[in-house]
């Protein structure tokens, strides 16, 4: 299946290969491609933005491990296809056999064996190649890119105070200017909604 999404000039294809179930891993195969599809995200990892992003000090991060395997994952999945102008592309598979057409041609899929690592190492309910819950590891993968990508690099201290009969708009603003004091990535820009 290719599907389109055009962002002004260029066309975002996804991806052209799947990724290899490595046990009992088709959660996080389906957590993976599911963050893959996002075209925004997918398209500051393969403009290599991350590299500039990078926190490998923050001690509730993977050392910028995850960033890194993440892109390099992106990169794999989109070999062959990249980001090219949408009658570039359309050239290129008129040229094409017809099973390099159809999406990947003779390349096969790929491990996320990097990946699964580096969440196995932060997160050892994933070290085994048991069955889990995609939506916790989707949740727990996208911490860790915010904590890998995130942009304050000595976060303060934030005292959460009480409403005190304050109005609900005023204490839920004070909460936000909080969180954003102290979260600031390329995942709360494009999945919290409170930038």
């Amino acid at each position: 299946l290719r599907r389109r999404n055009t962002l002004g000039r260029k066309a975002f294809i996804l991806a052209r290969c799947g990724l290899y179930n490595l046990g009992n891993t088709c959660f996080l195969n389906s957590a993976l491609q599911a963050l893959a599809a996002t075209p925004l995200l997918t398209r500051y990892f393969l403009y290599d933005l991350h590299l500039r992003e990078l926190n490998p000090d923050n001690p509730l991060g993977a050392s910028g491990k995850l960033a890194l395997h993440y892109g390099h994952l992106l990169r794999l999945l989109r070999r062959g296809s990249g980001l090219r102008d949408t009658r570039e592309r359309e050239r290129s598979t008129r040229a094409a056999s017809p099973a390099q057409a159809a999406g990947g041609g003779t390349r096969g899929p790929v491990a996320p064996a990097r990946v699964r690592g580096v969440m196995a190492a932060k997160y050892p309910q994933f070290a085994s190649y048991q069955q889990q819950d995609a939506q916790e590891f989707l949740s727990l993968l996208m911490d860790g890119l915010h904590e890998d990508l995130n942009r304050v690099k000595e976060k303060p201290y934030i005292p959460i105070t009480d409403s005190e009969g304050r109005p609900d708009v005023v204490v839920a603003a004070e909460h936000i200017h909080g969180y954003v004091a102290r979260n600031r990535s390329v995942i709360i820009d494009l999945f919290c909604g409170v930038t």
